[in-house]
């Protein structure tokens, strides 16, 4: 069996006698949404407002040990903004080059693997990309119904009467 993703001894999936399957449909406990491939890919660099995020949260968890993670995000959120420009320049944006450092290390980390661990990086690659698809198709909005379908879901709960052919009577004056 190819166990992939693996996280601290967790499997995220594995392929085996049955076929390919998430952690969650064999039954083993998962401790994370993501899907991990190794440790040694290099990480892209940081955008300004995450570098803002990761300092200001554990102040505010240091101050507000109740508060849940969505409270502390919103409070974040807000103070990056009303802050100026001037203080968002203490959060460097990453450059063209170290973009570029980053994408010269991940594909020299990539060239360095073997055919085998290749695939399987593929292939995590590709489930996270499938699972993200999915979760944006499950989340999107329904569109709104046609006129006709409203006129039937309005007509759905009202009795109709039994007319026969022929039973109308038109008075004309």
């Amino acid at each position: 069996m190819l166990s992939l993703g693996l996280r601290q001894g967790v499997p995220r999936f594995s392929i085996g006698s049955q076929g390919f399957q998430f952690a969650w449909q064999s039954g083993t406990p998962s401790r994370s949404k993501g899907f991990e491939v190794s440790e040694h890919l290099p990480k892209r660099p940081q955008p300004q407002y995450m570098k803002f995020l990761n300092e200001k949260r554990k102040t505010l968890k240091a101050e507000n040990p109740n508060w849940s993670r969505s409270e502390i995000f919103a409070a974040c959120s807000k103070m990056w903004k009303e802050m100026s420009d001037e203080e968002k320049a203490k959060y460097p944006s990453p450059s063209k080059e170290e973009l570029e450092e980053y994408k010269r290390k991940k594909e020299e980390y990539l060239m360095q693997l073997t055919p085998d661990e290749l695939r399987s990086f593929d292939v995590v690659m590709m489930q996270k990309k499938a699972k993200e698809a999915l979760e944006r198709i499950l989340n999107a909005p329904k569109r709104p119904g046609t006129p006709y379908a409203l006129f039937l879901q309005d007509k759905k709960g009202e009795k109709q009467p039994n007319f026969a052919v022929g039973c109308f009577q038109f008075d004309i004056k």
